[in-house]
This record gives structure tokens, sequence and C-alpha cells, in this order.
């Protein structure tokens, strides 16, 4: 399993809100594909959605230092839409979108939760920096028997 998958139904009202507000505000964010928001302890969310020469994790994370708030991150979500294959596959960030997630949690001392959604089944996967950072660099170098493979939970 990748991570902790947390199942919405058994999540407290208190963080299934701002799960939720975080997956509709990426999928909004979605341009090319992908779409990322991060939410930051005074409530502002900064969004990013793919173009032609960045990912939408980069682009919402240049958002958040413009702004001068890194120290602020709460979470990250990233929202992909599922077009019929592995959504597991679809979901994972890129290796240079993960460096940079896992730089950025170590400049702020910060292991912070990176949300995993899709947008037709709204499956989700909750995980923290380095353990997406971990699972990405193991799974997209070279698959072994007991890797472990993510887990989707369906929001109800």
């Amino acid at each position: 399993m990748l991570g902790t998958t947390l199942r919405w139904e058994r999540l407290s009202e208190t963080l299934k809100e701002p799960y939720q507000t975080l997956v509709k505000a990426a999928q909004r964010a979605m341009k090319e594909g992908r779409g990322a928001v991060i939410l930051t302890q005074s409530g502002e969310k900064f969004t990013g959605g793919n173009n032609s020469s960045f990912c939408a994790e980069q682009l919402a994370l240049k958002a958040v230092e413009t702004k001068g708030v890194l120290r602020e991150i709460r979470a990250i979500a990233i929202v992909v839409p599922a077009r019929g294959r592995d959504p597991t596959k679809e979901i994972l960030p890129c290796k240079k979108c993960c460096r940079k997630l896992s730089e950025v949690a170590k400049k702020v001392e910060w292991d912070f939760p990176v949300i995993l959604a899709t947008t037709n089944k709204e499956e989700v996967i909750v995980i923290s920096v380095s353990q997406l950072v971990d699972f990405v660099f193991e799974q997209k170098s070279q698959l072994r028997e007991d890797t472990p493979t993510p887990q989707l939970v369906e929001i109800s």
C-alpha cells in the first residue's frame, strides 16, 4: 500500500472539508490533464494547471513561493482525469515534481500531506511527501515484487 490510505467515510468532518475543497479546486485548475492546488494555513489556495512547459504541481508551488508563504503550506492536492487506464499510474507526479515537493518539505521542515485524486470515480490517496517520493522513485526506476501498490479509496 502506498502510504496511509484514509477511508473517506471515516474521516472526521474537520478533515473531510479541507480535502474535498482541495480536490475540487484542483479539478477546476485542470487544463491539459492535471490540476494542483496548495492550501496554506491562512486558507489561501494556490492553483496550477499543466501547460506546455510546466507541470501543475510546479506552477502551484511557484505561486506559493512568489507570494512568500512557503512555510504556511498545509497540503497539496493533485487531480487527474481518469481515462480508463490504471489510475494509480496516471495520478503519480513525475520525478521532477517529486524532487521539488521533497525540497520544499525539507525547506519548511514539515512532511506535508499530498492528496492524489482522479476526477470520474473520485478516488483519493492521502500520503506524506516523503512516502510519495520514495514510492515514485522506486516504482519508476524498477518495480520489484515487494514494491507496494497504491490503494485507491472511493469518496462516497
